[in-house]
C-alpha cells in the first residue's frame, strides 16, 4: 500500500512533511477541468482578510502538538488545541493554532461557497472521552487528512476561507473571520423571505415533473445515504474486532501473571522442571498478550486503520448527501424565481388588459422592470444550477472511480498485517517448543 493514499491517516511519518499524496494527484486527474459554479456568497470580512495574505500554493500541512486548554476565567470550559504547520511551494511556512470548532466553521463556509463539490468530511464530534490520548491522536490524524485534501483539491484549495484559516494567527483578527459579516435589517428580511419562498416550492414540488438531472441527483443522494449506512456498519464491526483483539491480549497477560504464581509455587516445592516449563509458557503468554494488546509494536498498519477507511467512506456518503442538498437548495431558489416571474407576468397582463387601472402607465413600467429583473435572475440561476449539477455528477463519478483502489490498498496492507501478526505468533510458540525440547 502506498503511504501517500489520501485516505491514509498520516501516522508514523518519518519526516514532518511527507510527499504529496499520489492518490490525491490521481483524484485530481480524474476530476473534470470544467470550472465549477462561482461561490454562492463570500463574506466581506473573509475577502478583506484574504487581501492581506500572500497566498502561495500549499505543499503540505501537518497538524501536531495537541494541547488541552481551558477557559482562563472559570476553568470549566476545556478544549484541545492543535498546532497547524503549513509548508508552501516557495519554501515558506506558517503556523497557527486551531481547535475543532474552527475546523467545523471552515468546512461549513466552504460547503456554502462551493455548491456541487463534495467537501471532504471531518472526524466526528464527541462529548465524552474527547480528551483521551487515543481519541486525540486519531482526531489529529483525521484533521490533518482533511486539510491536505482541501489543499490538493483543484478548486477548494483556492478558497479565501481556507487561506484565512491557515494564515491568520492573531486571535482577535481570526475571531472577526469566525463572526463574519453582520446582516442589516433589510438583509435579514430578505433572507427570511427567500427561505419562505424556498419552503413553499418544497411543498409544491411534483416528482412527476422532475428532469433527468433531477432524477439523477435523487439517485446520487440515495447512493450517499446507502454508503453512509453500510460503511458505518462496517466501521462498527471493525471497532468491535479491534476492541476484542485487545481484550484477548489482556486475557493472555492475565494468564501469564497466573502462570508466574504457579511456577513460583512449583519451584518452592522443588519441582524445577515443572517450574521451568511453566515459566517458559508464562514468557510466551506475555509476548502473545503484548502483541494482541499493542499490534502497533509489530506493524504500522492495524485494525483501527481499516476501521478508519470505512468510517471515512461513511462520512463521504454523508458529504455526498450534503452536496445534493446544496444543489437542491439552488433548485428551489430557481423554482421560486420562476414562480415570481410568472406572477409578475400575470400582474402585467392584468394591468394592460384592465378597463380602468389607477396610475396605469407607471405601474406597467414598474412591473416590466420587475419582469426584466426576474428574467435575469432566472437565467443566472439556471446557468448556475446547470453548472452545479454537472459538477456534482462529475465529483461523484470521480469519487466512485478512485474508491476501489483505496479499498484494495488498505486490504492489501491489512492482509500483510495479519500475516505478520500470525507469523509472530507461530514464532513465539515454536520458540517455546524448542526451549522445552532442548
Amino acid at each position: 500500500m502506498s503511504e501517500a493514499d489520501p485516505f491514509e491517516d498520516g501516522e508514523n511519518d518519518i519526516t514532518p512533511f511527507p510527499d504529496r499524496s499520489s492518490e490525491d494527484q490521481k483524484e485530481q486527474d480524474i476530476i473534470s477541468d470544467d470550472t465549477p459554479s462561482s461561490p454562492r456568497r463570500k463574506a466581506t470580512v473573509i475577502e478583506r482578510l484574504a487581501e492581506d495574505i500572500d497566498i502561495v500554493e500549499v505543499s503540505q500541512i501537518v497538524v501536531c502538538e495537541p494541547q488541552e486548554k481551558k477557559d482562563s476565567k472559570t476553568g470549566l470550559i476545556k478544549w484541545t488545541e492543535y498546532k497547524i504547520i503549513t509548508e508552501k511551494s516557495d519554501g515558506s511556512q506558517s503556523e497557527v493554532f486551531r481547535r475543532y470548532n474552527h475546523f467545523l466553521w471552515l468546512r461549513k463556509l466552504i460547503w456554502q461557497e462551493y455548491r456541487g463539490i463534495i467537501v471532504p468530511p471531518l472526524p466526528e464530534k464527541k462529548n465524552f472521552g474527547r480528551f483521551d490520548a487515543s481519541f486525540v491522536e486519531r482526531r489529529r490524524r483525521r484533521l490533518e487528512q482533511f486539510l491536505n485534501r482541501l489543499a490538493t483539491h483543484p478548486y477548494l484549495k483556492d478558497s479565501n476561507t481556507f487561506h484565512v484559516f491557515l494564515n491568520i494567527q492573531e486571535s482577535e483578527t481570526f475571531a472577526q473571520a469566525i463572526q463574519g459579516d453582520q446582516k442589516t435589517v433589510g438583509e435579514k428580511y430578505e433572507s427570511l423571505y427567500n427561505s419562505y419562498r424556498k419552503t413553499k416550492q418544497k411543498l409544491l414540488k411534483n416528482p412527476a415533473g422532475e428532469s433527468e438531472d433531477d432524477q439523477e441527483c435523487t439517485k446520487i443522494k440515495a447512493y450517499g445515504k446507502k454508503l453512509e449506512t453500510v460503511a458505518r456498519d462496517m466501521e462498527s464491526q471493525f471497532l468491535t474486532l479491534d476492541n476484542d483483539c485487545r481484550s484477548v491480549g489482556l486475557v493472555w497477560e492475565s494468564t501469564a501473571t497466573c502462570l508466574g504464581a504457579i511456577a513460583d509455587f512449583e519451584k518452592e516445592e522443588g519441582n524445577e522442571r515443572a517450574a521451568f516449563c511453566l515459566s517458559a509458557l508464562q514468557e510466551t503468554c506475555g509476548k502473545v498478550g503484548a502483541l494482541n494488546k499493542d499490534p502497533e509494536s509489530l506493524s504500522t498498519f492495524t485494525t483501527i486503520k481499516l476501521r478508519d477507511l470505512f468510517d471515512d467512506f461513511s462520512k463521504y456518503g454523508k458529504s455526498v448527501k450534503e452536496c445534493v442538498d446544496g444543489r437542491d437548495d439552488l433548485w428551489y431558489r430557481h423554482q421560486a424565481e420562476i414562480s415570481t416571474l410568472e406572477s409578475r407576468k400575470k400582474t402585467l397582463h392584468g394591468l394592460e388588459t384592465g378597463s380602468y387601472v389607477y396610475n396605469k402607465d407607471s405601474r406597467v413600467a414598474a412591473t416590466k422592470s420587475q419582469i426584466t429583473e426576474s428574467e435575469t435572475k432566472v437565467a443566472e440561476l439556471s446557468e448556475e444550477l446547470n453548472s452545479v449539477t454537472d459538477r456534482l455528477q462529475t465529483e461523484v463519478r470521480a469519487f466512485q472511480k478512485v474508491k476501489p483502489s483505496r479499498i484494495e490498498d488498505k486490504l492489501l496492507a491489512f492482509a500483510d498485517f495479519q500475516i505478520e501478526h500470525m507469523e509472530a505468533m507461530v514464532k513465539y510458540w515454536k520458540d517455546l517448543k524448542e526451549k522445552l525440547t532442548e
